[in-house]
């Protein structure tokens, strides 16, 4: 009672709590109890398990930062969840991803005190992704791990937890994007548009610049280059129309047919 645990860049795999043995079987992996000043962050919860409230974390009477972490695979008690926050003058949990709890919700939070619940990513928890407090920017989607499977929980440029790609502008989870997929680094074409009046001639070609595209960003990108297919040649293409890249979201240019 009084300490001021931090937890920082931790696993937590595979651990357990059972009836009788801690609060009535609270926090797989930790519990926290009249704690002040408290906080997780950057860790990885996997496979741990509760018969109580919480698989991951559960916490009474404490004062709480939540702060992105990665929760996958976690078992608690039927009306329980992965995280469980109840009583404490100030609850925080923002930009973690909660997955794949198995039984329970993603977050239990009971409304005493302050909860401030914000920017997570949910997925496929077996009764729900909150209990409680639904907060403000929460998304349910599929975080996109490189390779859950095998232990990669680092996210795709895709994903909802990517900053770039949700509201809050910050990464959720305790690992940065890692890995991409192949739309994700070519322009994406938006429309081919006939210019009126110069008898079929001419379209209006218009694309939207990837994630990072801009020159001197992740995925550096100096011009594009607009071909056309060559029907005569099978295989073959001119190229039309080459447009200099800049830090623009959407190009245009007009090109002959």
């Amino acid at each position: 009672r009084g300490a001021e645990p931090r937890f920082e860049d931790c696993v937590f795999d595979n651990n357990r709590t059972d009836p009788g043995g801690n609060s009535f079987g609270l926090g797989g992996a930790l519990d926290f109890f009249y704690a002040e000043h408290s906080s997780v962050y950057r860790c990885l919860f996997t496979s741990n398990v509760s018969p109580g409230l919480g698989s991951a974390i559960a916490s009474y009477f404490s004062e709480m930062l939540v702060l992105e972490n990665t929760f996958v695979g976690n078992t608690s008690g039927v009306n329980g969840g992965t995280v469980y926050l109840n009583r404490g003058e100030s609850r925080n949990f923002h930009s973690n991803i909660v997955a794949g709890e198995t039984q329970g919700y993603g977050l239990v939070v009971v409304i005493n005190y302050v909860a401030h619940v914000g920017c997570n990513v949910f997925w496929q928890n077996a009764a729900g992704a909150i209990d409680g407090a639904p907060g403000f920017e929460n998304v349910i989607a599929d975080p996109m791990f490189c390779d859950g499977v095998g232990g990669d929980y680092r996210v795709s440029i895709d994903s909802p937890a990517a900053p770039w790609n949700n509201v809050c502008g910050a990464p959720a989870g305790a690992y940065l994007p890692g890995c991409a997929t192949e739309p994700s680094v070519l322009p994406k074409i938006l429309s081919v548009l006939d210019v009126p009046a110069d008898q079929g001639g001419r379209v209006s070609v218009s694309w939207q610049r990837p994630p990072f595209g801009a020159p001197g960003e992740l995925f550096s990108i100096t011009e594009y280059r607009l071909y056309r297919e060559r029907t005569s040649v099978p295989g073959g293409w001119d190229l039309v129309a080459t447009v200099p890249a800049t830090s623009d979201s959407v190009y245009q240019s007009v090109v002959p047919t």
